[in-house]
């Protein structure tokens, strides 16, 4: 029996009891809180599914359904990347027949040509250039000879050449500071082997008057032993040699040297010289 409350006037009332379907999990859903396994087992299960049961396009438990769509989607695009980078890979190469391609070796080609010239206009460059274009390819004239007067702008950015009006001189590459060392030691090691030249010739010439010397000083040795009459000129001294009589005088401290015509000096090393020129002498070589 209902208690007594239930039984007045007031009692209340419930609404009825409605028999509904439990709605199978969809194909492939992980996101459906039933599954098969809960259900209650039925051998006609499989033939009597309801495909209206099925959720409908729009709703919360579609969209929920479609979060797995995306992973899907990614693997899929994973799987076909390598494909779809192969066939780009394997794309045949056209290669362009055109002389001139891209701004920057037209800028060679220009640079060069200004180069060949080293004073030139613009329109001697752009007429050499279109002329020779012309051969390989028919390109307008007027893009030729806009992009002439871009390359020379650039050139003139990078101070390789100067524009004095209507004259384009050629400057040259600009050189770095590895460049500018380079020539540096070169010049220096030029120097260095200049100064080792100097210095051979200077040794050489010391050790021929060291030579003449030893000599000297023999020959002075057999002639006292010999006995023969001395007339001693002693080391150092010049001698000065004139068409015309030359006047000395001469004191203690200083001398006087007078003459009227061209002469010539010669010191105590070329008599020597005269004496036993240098082939007959070794040298350093």
């Amino acid at each position: 029996m209902l208690p007594d409350r239930c039984q007045d006037n007031h009692s209340l009332l419930l609404p009825p009891i409605l028999s509904s379907n439990i709605p199978l999990s969809p194909p492939f859903s992980s996101c459906s809180s039933l599954s098969s396994s809960s259900l209650p087992p039925s051998p006609n299960s499989v033939a009597e599914v309801n495909f209206s049961s099925l959720p409908k396009k729009g709703s919360i438990q579609s969209l929920l359904n479609s979060a797995q769509c995306p992973m899907v989607n990614k693997k899929r695009k994973r799987q076909l990347k390598p494909q779809q980078s192969q066939q780009r890979f394997h794309q045949p190469y056209h290669k362009d027949a055109r002389p001139t391609k891209g701004l920057r070796l037209f800028s060679k080609q220009v640079c060069d040509k200004v180069a060949e010239k080293g004073i030139t206009t613009y329109n001697q460059v752009a007429d050499e250039l279109a002329a020779e274009i012309h051969q390989h390819s028919n390109v307008d004239q007027k893009n030729i000879r806009r992009r002439v007067y871009d390359a020379l702008n650039v050139l003139m950015a990078l101070d390789i050449i100067a524009k004095d009006r209507k004259q384009i001189k050629w400057l040259g590459m600009p050189t770095n500071d590895l460049e500018k060392e380079i020539e540096r030691e070169e010049s220096r090691h030029k120097e260095l082997l200049e100064t080792v030249q100097r210095s051979r010739h200077v040794l050489n010439d010391t050790l021929v008057n060291f030579t003449r010397l030893e000599k000297l000083v023999q020959r002075n040795r057999q002639e006292q032993q010999a006995n023969a009459p001395q007339t001693v000129v002693r080391l150092p001294f010049f001698m000065m040699s004139s068409s015309q009589d030359i006047y000395t005088d001469s004191n203690e401290k200083e001398a006087f040297v007078s003459l009227g015509a061209s002469y010539a000096i010669h010191q105590d090393t070329d008599i020597l010289a005269k004496l036993w020129p240098s082939h007959q002498i070794t040298t350093v070589s």
